[in-house]
């Protein structure tokens, strides 16, 4: 017997728009005003309900902006499964993730990340609930693990360097502050970025070849 997910009620369709247009405010609202002038009234103002309705969704203002990084990053994490499943080669893959990290970072839509990004207030939140962004962030990091190990398969990356640092070493890539400065403020096409960035990490974990290795592991002639 085949199992079908239930119907969602209409009370729960209901429940799950009114969730993302709170959200989708929220983005707006922390846009323009940051993360420490933004309010719940003023949430609660653009999608035209009352302010005690959003607290029946979210508890606090601290637990939406949590919630809207989540979506954020899943939004990037189905991004990379389409880049998975379109048949590039490990580098090509990398390069792919690269250039669409910087290309939704040029999107209005993106703005919001810059504004908790920051905010020591809601930095100091991100450090008080660690366990929480790792569970945000950990599709991301389960995605580009898949994708490392896969070139390490390949022979297109070291496979004597570990995952969990090509890894560590890929999501600091990934940051907006990386953006703001070299795009916004120095000015430098975002394509150039993107070149430079794939680049510089893709020769950083190409295979060693015997010229790179310390003096001690080269072998004899």
């Amino acid at each position: 017997m085949t199992l079908h997910a239930a119907t969602p009620t209409l009370k729960e369709r209901q429940r799950q728009e009114r969730e993302r247009l709170i959200l989708r405010a929220a983005g707006e609202v922390l846009a323009d005003q940051g993360y420490d002038g933004m309010s719940m009234e003023d949430v609660a103002s653009r999608v035209g309900i009352s302010r005690a309705a959003i607290y029946l969704h979210f508890p606090s203002k601290e637990d939406l902006v949590f919630a809207l990084l989540g979506r954020g990053i899943q939004m990037f994490a189905e991004s990379v499964d389409d880049i998975f499943a379109s048949g590039l080669t490990p580098r090509e893959k990398v390069r792919a993730i690269i250039e669409h990290s910087y290309g939704g970072m040029a999107q209005p839509s993106f703005r919001f990340f810059n504004a908790v990004l920051q905010s020591p207030t809601f930095l100091s939140k991100m450090t008080e609930r660690q366990r929480t962004m790792r569970d945000v962030w950990n599709p991301i990091q389960q995605r580009l693990t898949d994708v490392l190990d896969e070139g390490k398969r390949s022979g297109d990356f070291d496979t004597e360097m570990p995952t969990s640092l090509m890894v560590s070493l890929l999501s600091g890539l990934l940051t907006p502050f990386t953006f703001k400065q070299m795009v916004e403020q120095e000015g430098m096409p975002l394509p150039e970025v993107v070149n430079f960035l794939s680049r510089y990490f893709l020769k950083g974990i190409a295979p060693s070849q015997p010229d790179d290795l310390p003096e001690t592991r080269r072998p004899a002639h």
